[in-house]
């Protein structure tokens, strides 16, 4: 009687083989739940640089054209001091003497105001949870 398997023993067979397909089951389940959840993070990632990447180069863009009136406008102001004061190095010499106050001035304020002002945009833009198209 070897062979023989009574009804306890098939109960216990099918009871074993319940639990290691559950556990099979949700190991599966954990597994894909994981795996979407890191797809999730990674997408929600990309949106965030998306949005930053794209602010940044609209940013350059309008720095640039900034740049190019800013430029134009300091020429014209160089000329008319020449004109004002019949000299072409005073008047452009009052020029540059701005630029170089405007640096220090932008210099020491960067370390209490600007710096801070740009880390804290920083963060808005990465911690923003409105969606942009809510906005329009």
């Amino acid at each position: 009687m070897a062979g023989y398997t009574g009804p306890k023993k098939l109960a216990m067979d099918m009871l074993e083989k319940e639990k290691q397909s559950f556990f099979e089951e949700a190991k599966t389940q954990v597994e894909n739940y994981l795996e979407d959840r890191l797809l999730l993070l990674k997408l929600q990632a990309t949106e965030k640089m998306a949005k930053v990447a794209s602010r940044l180069y609209i940013m350059l863009a309008i720095g640039l054209l900034l740049f190019i009136v800013l430029m134009i406008v300091t020429v014209i102001v160089g000329y008319f001091l020449a004109f004002l004061t019949d000299n072409f190095i005073v008047g452009f010499g009052i020029v540059a003497l701005l630029y170089i106050v405007a640096i220090f001035i932008l210099y020491f304020l960067h370390k209490k105001f600007l710096g801070k002002y740009v880390m804290d945009r920083v963060i808005q833009l990465m911690f923003d949870n409105k969606d942009e198209t809510d906005a329009i």
